[in-house]
């Protein structure tokens, strides 16, 4: 099931300044929490071998050829991955009262194109 969201929130200096707003930055992973609302995330260089490597394992986990084209199998054909890939760069949204979660990241939009 998908869904479109369309809203946009710009949150004031006083509120980002305020006790109800938190940062926070370990490493590539930064965020904020603002309220009951957690944002973080994490950005990375371009994916090395290894991590085209685990997607491509990922995307065709039975498929040897695509393997030694570096590339995906997507019916029948090899489609090369984009040049330049952020493989370990994600978005996640999340509220802990209402348990809900949202993360947008490479591997879940390439799979969600092979599979189309």
């Amino acid at each position: 099931k998908t869904f479109k969201m369309s809203f946009c929130y710009f949150a004031s200096d006083e509120i980002l300044m305020s006790k109800n707003c938190r940062k926070h930055c370990e490493g590539t992973l930064n965020g904020v929490d603002l309220f009951d609302w957690k944002i973080q995330t994490n950005r990375c260089k371009i994916s090395n071998e290894s991590v085209l490597n685990h997607l491509i394992n990922e995307l065709n986990p039975s498929k040897d050829e695509g393997r030694n084209h570096k590339s995906i199998v997507v019916n029948g054909s090899h489609l090369q991955l984009p040049e330049m890939l952020f493989g370990e760069s994600f978005v996640r949204i999340s509220n802990q009262n209402d348990n809900f979660c949202i993360e947008l990241n490479a591997l879940s939009a390439l799979k969600e194109w092979v599979d189309k």
